[in-house]
Formats: structure tokens, C-alpha cells, sequence
């Protein structure tokens, strides 16, 4: 409301907390996330990661049993 309706220094107080918001939102999508997912597979294994992992050497174990 301080952009919209203020005066000249209160728009300008306004406007940085504005785009401060919008590149927190963008670092926080698509540049933290990404990172933090990459951190937990690689040095905590998460549990999905471990899934598609175990489902593919139980594949391979069957497999092996057909043949």
C-alpha cells in the first residue's frame, strides 16, 4: 500500500523490501532447493533415493532367478 499510495520517500522505502521479497522467493525455489536436494541425497541418502536404489537390485535378483 506504501508504493501505491505514498509519497515519493515512501515509495522508495517500499520498493526494496518489494524486490527484497522477490529474490528471496526466486533464490529460495530455484536455487536453494535444488541444492538442498542434492545435499540430502548425496551425503544422507534419503529414503527415496535408497527406494529406487533397493527396487533395482531386486529386479536384478529376480532376473537373475528367471534365468
Amino acid at each position: 500500500m506504501l508504493l501505491h499510495l505514498g509519497t515519493g520517500v515512501l515509495k522508495d522505502f517500499a520498493f526494496h523490501p518489494g524486490v527484497g521479497i522477490a529474490v528471496g522467493t526466486y533464490s529460495s525455489i530455484y536455487v536453494a532447493a535444488p541444492i538442498t536436494e542434492w545435499i540430502d541425497r548425496h551425503f544422507f541418502g534419503s529414503s527415496a533415493f535408497k527406494r529406487k536404489k533397493v527396487s533395482r537390485v531386486r529386479s536384478e535378483k529376480r532376473a537373475d532367478a528367471v534365468v
